[in-house]
Formats: C-alpha cells, sequence, structure tokens
C-alpha cells in the first residue's frame, strides 16, 4: 500500500481481472464498489484473482498489497 502526500490516503495498485488494465484505488473507496478506469467494469476485490504465466510476474512485482499464491 502507498500514502497520498498530499491528502495522506493509502492507495491500492490492483488489476482490472477483464482488461489487465491497472488501476489505483483509495484504499477508504474499496467497499464502494470501484470500476476500472479502462473498461469500467468492476474491480472484484473480494474474489481470488486468477494469474497465468504471462500475468504472474506482473502481478507478483506491481502489486502494493499482499498477494497470497496457492499453485
Amino acid at each position: 500500500m502507498e500514502t497520498d502526500t498530499k491528502s495522506g490516503t493509502q492507495k491500492l495498485t490492483v488489476r482490472c481481472q477483464f482488461c489487465n488494465t491497472w488501476n489505483r484505488i483509495s484504499a477508504s473507496k474499496v467497499t464502494d464498489g470501484p470500476k476500472c478506469g479502462k473498461c469500467a467494469k468492476p474491480i472484484l476485490l473480494e474474489r481470488p484473482i486468477p494469474l497465468t504465466d504471462e500475468t504472474f510476474t506482473r502481478t507478483i512485482n506491481e502489486s502494493d498489497v499482499p498477494v497470497a499464491v496457492d499453485f
């Protein structure tokens, strides 16, 4: 998690499960049903995100939140 120094708000970086676009979401708005900035579909934060060989490394390296992996 990262903190915005202007507002003091923590931000999350999460990947849209539909279009794979990375989105920055204010931690205080996670329960408000955030939508992807590109495709406008909901960011599904309440469920596991399936990864492929192509998305695994990027997801692990670029996520600001802990990632649990079940092989």
